[in-house]
């Protein structure tokens, strides 16, 4: 097998540092999204952070990890913690209104 074969199988990873608290995931699960702001390349690299090496978002994590497991695995759902206002505020702020309404086009 060729040097290039085995880079192109090497997963991509991401960082993020969402209020604080770091949040790694394979850059292919972020194109459940492509036109969200983390999804969306051009828009994820205004988030950079040439200092600490990863991309900041200075939002609440516990807010964020419904939006993480979305990425993760296709599932938006609402934390029974998180009120329904802040859950769709975040919705809006990382540009995921077609998925959270399962808009296909």
């Amino acid at each position: 097998m060729s040097i290039r074969k085995i880079i192109n199988r090497v997963p991509i990873m991401v960082d993020f540092e969402i209020g604080g608290v770091l949040f790694r995931t394979q850059e292919k699960n972020l194109q459940r999204a492509p036109k969200s702001l983390l999804g969306d390349k051009n828009l994820r690299f205004a988030l950079w952070d040439e200092r600490s090496q990863v991309h900041v978002v200075d939002r609440n994590p516990d807010y964020f990890e419904a939006i993480f497991v979305f990425y993760q695995d296709g599932v938006l759902e609402r934390p029974s913690n998180i009120p329904l206002e802040r859950f769709v505020e975040e919705i809006k702020f990382y540009g995921l209104q077609k998925e959270a309404i399962g808009d296909d086009n």
